[in-house]
């Protein structure tokens, strides 16, 4: 769909790279995967303008699509995942902006695939903030906009085109980030933070087939969690400042023997192309964000009930606003009990931007905002050191769990009227992140 949607005169080549493939034992035979192998390569041949790079060892996507770039002769450098389909007119739309201003590093509309039978669905995503789990958020455009191009804080990552030299001179990939996960994080803070511009052009469509239904079950891409946390770790460390606090306090521990690896390479990178804080990124570009405060008084960890001995939980699934707060037994590095409370009494769930605030039938998980339930900590013996209850500030009721006998794997929180001495049913303690 490349070779057949892009203007002749515009696409010099199509670089294929193969990041070592090997056979899933389970679903290929070796000699069909072979067959299969040496017909990839014979239609490559026969193709105009493409080019097959086989890597002899597995680097990961962010390494592999160097190699393409490195190989790559055109002035602007559009990078694609293989599972794509690129429509009428995909093409142009991203080299005007780019002609326009080599400093833009720009993002389709992607739309979307079904995995079971390739019918389209236009769904145009394309303007994304994040978490403070430094996870997607979809944005929506403004209404009756949806011509012109926007700004986005950070982008989906398998799609974007950029001017060559510019993107080389941002620094290309971080080599140093293992596998796949968070690459599309870091590309956009970098190019806003040194110099450049990242846009969502709603006139360039192209599907993705996003990977789920009866052939794909469980984790799309199988990359441990320690990777994928390592290298937003990574990303925090080097380009968010005093913020990358509210990462670190967001992501699940990495294992001991687990380190960052090299970092000096790419802070030397930020200081040579000047970049800006990123307190600037979020005043000027990210404003949709909101910023818990950073005090002294901030705790985090996963809140564990002390009669009970669970830990406050998100539902399952992704936690939607209005959701209601339970506790749960207590599950080493899931996300959905990673809280942290900040120095202006806010509640967060780590991966969600949402907030503990009072619902009508008990805590419910909403928006952070100025509106937000300030929590206070209150340890109400000396004797009962790391215990104590949460109060809900301008009120006299206290956080509770409600116990009956019909699950004790998943209960209701509860507010009631604060006891005095720390009634046991309403002492919490928290727990390090991996403790």
């Amino acid at each position: 769909s490349v070779l057949n949607h892009s203007p002749a005169d515009l696409l010099r080549e199509i670089i294929l790279v193969d990041d070592a493939s090997e056979p899933d034992e389970q679903r290929f035979d070796l000699a069909h995967w072979r067959r299969l192998q040496e017909e990839l390569l014979e239609y490559c041949r026969a193709l105009p303008k493409v080019r097959l790079v086989r890597l002899k060892q597995r680097r990961g996507l962010m390494v592999a699509r160097m190699e393409g770039a490195w190989r790559a002769t055109g002035e602007v450098l559009v990078f694609l995942d293989s599972h794509i389909e690129a429509t009428p007119g995909w093409l142009e739309p991203l080299l005007v902006r780019i002609g326009e201003d080599r400093r833009r590093v720009v993002v389709p509309s992607i739309d979307g695939v079904d995995p079971e039978d390739f019918s389209y669905a236009v769904y145009g995503l394309g303007i994304l903030s994040f978490s403070w789990a430094l996870a997607q958020k979809p944005l929506e455009r403004p209404e009756g906009d949806d011509v012109e191009p926007k700004y986005s804080s950070v982008m989906c990552g398998g799609l974007f085109a950029a001017d060559r030299g510019f993107f080389m001179h941002l620094g290309g990939y971080d080599l140093d980030m293992r596998i796949y996960g968070g690459e599309e994080i870091e590309m956009g803070f970098r190019t806003w933070q040194c110099g450049g511009k990242l846009e969502h052009v709603p006139c360039s469509h192209v599907g993705h087939i996003f990977r789920s239904g009866r052939h794909w079950q469980g984790q799309v891409y199988e990359v441990p969690y320690e990777d994928i946390t390592r290298n937003k770790l990574r990303i925090a460390d080097v380009w968010m400042d005093e913020f990358r606090e509210l990462v670190q306090l967001a992501a699940p521990a990495l294992p001991r023997d687990v380190t960052l690896g090299p970092l000096d390479a790419r802070h030397r990178l930020r200081t040579k192309l000047r970049c800006r804080p990123f307190g600037w990124f979020l005043e000027s570009v990210a404003k949709e964000v909101s910023v818990p405060e950073l005090g002294p008084e901030r705790t985090s960890g996963v809140l564990v009930h002390v009669v009970t001995g669970s830990c406050v939980d998100a539902a399952e699934g992704a936690p939607a606003p209005g959701s209601r707060v339970r506790v749960r037994y207590c599950e080493d590095g899931r996300a959905a009990q990673v809280l942290a409370l900040d120095g202006r009494g806010h509640m967060h769930l780590g991966e969600s931007g949402l907030c503990m605030s009072e619902g009508a039938e008990g805590p419910v998980f909403q928006g952070c905002g100025a509106g937000a339930n300030v929590w206070r900590w209150s340890s109400p013996l000396r004797e009962l050191r790391g215990l104590g209850q949460l109060w809900l500030q301008g009120s006299d009721v206290c956080l509770g769990v409600l116990q009956d006998d019909s699950s004790w794997e998943s209960l209701p929180l509860i507010l009631q009227p604060c006891r005095a001495h720390g009634a046991e049913d309403q002492l919490w303690r928290w727990q390090a992140l991996g403790g």
